[in-house]
């Protein structure tokens, strides 16, 4: 039974390394040896179409949770 649990554990690691790395993040950032200063640029176009659907989705979310107490409190 153990030995499933770490076959397990492997795969998904593996999985998530497979899903990491065949994404098209693109990152150019630098680090000055003398200062220890990080420069560069890192591109977020495909984590920016996801942020306001999560931001949507919470406000919907919240949105009914105050329809329903209002709801309740009316009975």
């Amino acid at each position: 039974m153990k030995f499933l649990k770490t076959l397990k554990a492997k795969f998904m690691a593996f999985l998530g390394l497979a899903a990491i790395g065949s994404s098209n993040a693109m990152a150019a950032v630098t680090v000055d040896p003398t200062t220890g200063v990080l420069s560069g640029n890192i591109d977020t176009a495909m984590y920016s179409s996801g942020i306001p659907i999560v931001i949507g989705f919470i406000a919907f979310t919240l949105g009914v949770t105050a329809v329903i107490s209002l709801l309740r409190k009316a009975r």
